[in-house]
């Protein structure tokens, strides 16, 4: 179980450099809404966004495809 967490704990910690790169405010709902003027599927909350933030949870390849696009990186970074 700790793998796992560490995963999700270096995922949330290269996304937050990643944003902090670009300029953008570690904010769930910042966040949020920057990725869903992109996303062609269903949009995410706030509490997703914040779930990746903390390292609570993952996102899809889809989804973190297009977070990596946004964010200038490339999906296998984050």
């Amino acid at each position: 179980m700790k793998q796992r967490y560490d995963t999700h704990s270096d995922f949330a910690d290269r996304l937050e450099l990643a944003m902090t790169d670009k300029s953008i405010k570690q904010s769930p709902t910042v966040l949020a809404n920057l990725f869903n003027l992109k996303f062609v599927g269903g949009s995410i909350t706030p509490h997703t966004a914040r779930n990746w933030l903390l390292g609570k949870s993952l996102p899809t390849q889809d989804k973190l495809v297009l977070l990596a696009k946004i964010l200038d990186t490339s999906s296998e970074y984050l």
